[in-house]
């Protein structure tokens, strides 16, 4: 034992006892307010926190799967889109970017729709013929021409409209083509009476061969006018006969031509006048016999363009042309300056009137041969 009185602390199994207050089947509590436990020190130490590893390449993994599934989901919307005509639409919910990597035309497609889309028929019909059998490029290249034909109808400009709407095979393109033929025929018609024979040519060029397009070709012809488009060699050989022949041997060639292009238009609009416009087409008209009712007055004309008559004409040269129907008479070597003899008009094909300034009489004369 201790001594009494000796002031020491008592010890069981090495710890310290606790003040009789204390439970013992409690932890102490330290200065802190923490919890002591058995064996540890009084103050705890801080936990350690554990550094995270930040998985960044998943990043780009994810976007492209993102992306992946966007494109997935639009590229068979976009083309249903672009193919059924609402390219604007399409082209909203395309990534060309990405469509180029397997599909490099789809944003030339889309951007032949959008021309087409506002109308830029000539530009889009390009673009689509660029574009050949891709998709629908084939379809929307004729509607791009149809419009453009349609157009052209519109401003009456029908030989591009007559141009295009030729083997287009889209829509009602062959009722347009009719349509254009014929009213570039009905405004020819309108030319020609009118006096426009250059309008009335342009026009015609594009008619063929419908109702009396040749007739009004060869009516030109013979009055001196004719279009490279509306001729081929009978037409421009009556041009030449008309405008180039001089002289009888010139004559004698030319008259053959002349002579047919009249038959052919004998008795059409204003045909009989025409015949008498220049001096080669009315010794064409007239080569032949003609005679009064009653044989007593006669007018005869060789091709080559010699004559004899009985009508009463005063003696003012020994030569003579006709124009616009006038004959005049003039001495050699003053061709142009002709006295007014007969003043003559083709009644019909078979038959003139004659006026003669020397009597101021008309005679009515009927070809006989």
């Amino acid at each position: 034992m201790s001594p009494a009185g000796n002031n020491t602390a008592a010890f069981s199994g090495g710890y310290p006892q606790s003040p009789a207050w204390q439970d013992l089947n409690q932890p102490a509590a330290d200065d802190k307010g923490g919890i002591q436990t058995p064996g540890t020190d009084l103050v705890q130490a801080a936990p350690r926190s554990k550094k995270k590893k930040k998985k960044l390449w998943l990043i780009p993994v994810i976007l492209l799967l993102v992306a992946a599934l966007a494109l997935g989901g639009s590229i068979p919307l976009a083309y249903s889109l672009a193919d059924k005509g609402n390219f604007t639409f399409a082209k909203k919910i395309s990534i060309i970017p990405m469509f180029d990597l397997f599909d490099d035309q789809f944003g030339d497609y889309l951007e032949a729709g959008a021309s087409f889309t506002a109308g830029q028929y000539e530009t889009s019909g390009t673009q689509f013929r660029i574009l050949g059998n891709y998709r629908k490029s084939g379809e929307y290249y004729r509607a791009s021409m149809y419009h453009l034909g349609v157009r052209a109808l519109n401003e009456k400009r029908y030989r591009d409209a007559v141009d295009i709407f030729t083997g287009l095979n889209y829509s009602d393109s062959a009722t347009l083509l009719g349509n254009a033929i014929a009213r570039s025929y009905s405004d020819a018609v309108k030319s020609y009476r009118s006096g426009d024979l250059a309008g009335c040519l342009e026009l015609l060029a594009v008619c063929g061969d419908r109702e009396d397009a040749e007739k009004y070709v060869l009516l030109c012809a013979l009055k001196g006018v004719y279009h490279p488009d509306t001729v081929s060699g009978y037409p421009l050989q009556v041009y030449r006969a008309y405008t180039e022949g001089k002289g009888a041997s010139a004559l004698e060639g030319s008259t053959a031509y002349l002579r047919k292009a009249q038959e052919a238009v004998r008795d059409f609009e204003d045909s009989n006048e025409a015949f008498l416009l220049k001096n080669n087409s009315a010794v064409a008209f007239l080569a032949g016999d003609w005679e009064s009712g009653d044989g007593s007055y006669y007018f005869r004309m060789k091709d080559t363009g010699s004559l004899s008559f009985n009508l009463p004409l005063s003696d003012t040269g020994s030569y003579y042309y006709i124009e616009n129907g006038v004959f005049l008479t003039h001495d050699l070597g003053d061709y142009g300056n002709g006295v007014a003899g007969f003043d003559i008009h083709a009644d019909s094909w078979d038959r003139i009137s004659i006026y003669c300034y020397e009597d101021q009489q008309t005679y009515v004369l009927n070809r006989v041969s």
